[in-house]
């Protein structure tokens, strides 16, 4: 995971602050953690929270399989470099 939160600055992005890039899941004793683009990280641990019924990290990532290309392409449209990892 990364801290470092870039903005867009004509055309190339620059350093704009530190965000924390990882959600603790205790509940399925595992986190999520992402590098790149921050907002699609975060809401995916919304839609993980929200709508993904799952007992351990297993059944997360089989869950994820079936849903992440279809979540990247709503929140990450402008396809920008992001890599989430479910991790126990």
């Amino acid at each position: 995971m990364d801290t470092l939160s870039s903005a867009r600055a004509e055309s190339e992005l620059k350093p704009f602050k530190y965000v924390s890039k990882i959600f603790p899941l205790p509940h399925m004793n595992s986190v999520i953690c992402g590098t790149g683009e921050f907002f699609p990280i975060l809401k995916w641990f919304e839609f993980v929270e929200s709508s993904i019924v799952a007992n351990g990290i297993v059944y997360l990532n089989r869950l994820t399989e079936l849903s992440i290309k279809e979540f990247m392409k709503n929140e990450n449209p402008s396809n920008s470099l992001t890599t989430i990892y479910p991790l126990a």
